[in-house]
């Protein structure tokens, strides 16, 4: 059903696209053990195309679970489709090299814009010491970070995530996923620390959870995602335009608050 109140919602229902989109979670390639088509960068770009997503900061599935593949992961996708793509360089805990780590960013300032972190998958607590060289560097540099998170974790639950939220003020922490599970509890952190985002990735499964995002967050503090290739855009998009919020909030949601960081990161065009 058409939200007959939004005139985004009409106008993407008869046209496909109604205003630019920026997707700060996606992937990219083949991952062990799953079926995912139309992985690859250039279906990707595609499917992007049909409904108005201008790019997509994604850390693909091999940097996930390898630190060996950062250039063909990254480096030469985003060369490849430079309008379409920027890179969250992966951390995996207990292997990824704090020097490999630092000089591919610095060498390849035109692909990542930050870092992302998968606790539960590393089995280690985001807040872990381990960790520290890395979010320092990104701290002291204000760069952008993904965090996966989820409602309760012991890995990337709401106390872990706000341990390192207090500790590095110059991160933008990007909270994947925005506490699943427990999203009440994890809104309370946005009113204590202005460093976070919301990423709306799995709130699409749940119909009420974006307006109340809205009302107690403020979508000033929202970002959209898709996990791409994971998810249908289609799926992604109509769950804001069917929230009880207002365009105002879509568009923030969609574009606005990209550009405003665009302020801070270069990267957007």
């Amino acid at each position: 059903m058409i939200n007959n109140k939004s005139k985004l919602a009409r106008q993407f229902y008869e046209e496909g696209k109604a205003c630019p989109i920026y997707d700060f979670h996606g992937h990219m390639h083949e991952m062990s053990g799953g079926c995912i088509p139309r992985s690859d960068p250039a279906n990707m770009a595609r499917l992007m195309d049909r409904t108005g997503i201008k790019m997509l900061v994604f850390s693909s599935h091999l940097a996930i679970f390898s630190s060996e593949y950062e250039q063909f992961a990254h480096q030469d996708v985003v060369r490849s489709f430079p309008s379409k793509f920027r890179a969250y360089h992966g951390i995996l805990a207990r292997y990824t090299n704090i020097s490999d780590f630092i000089r591919n960013i610095e060498e390849n300032p035109d692909v990542y814009v930050g870092a992302k972190y998968l606790g539960d998958y590393n089995g280690v607590p985001v807040d872990s010491d381990i960790l520290k060289p890395f979010f320092e560097y990104l701290n002291d540099r204000k760069m952008m970070v993904l965090l996966h998170t989820w409602g309760k974790s012991p890995y990337n639950g709401e106390v872990p995530v706000e341990n390192v939220v207090r500790n590095y003020p110059g991160i933008t922490f990007i909270l994947g996923h925005s506490f699943h599970d427990n999203f009440r509890e994890g809104m309370e952190l946005a009113k204590k620390y202005r460093n976070i985002y919301y990423e709306l990735t799995a709130t699409h499964d749940n119909h009420d959870v974006i307006a109340d995002l809205v009302n107690n967050v403020s979508s000033e503090r929202m970002l959209f995602g898709t996990d791409l290739p994971w998810f249908s855009t289609y799926w992604g998009i109509g769950s804001i335009l069917a929230a009880d919020i207002t365009d105002e909030d879509r568009e923030n949601i969609f574009y606005k608050n990209a550009r405003r960081l665009s302020e801070q990161f270069s990267w957007l065009r």
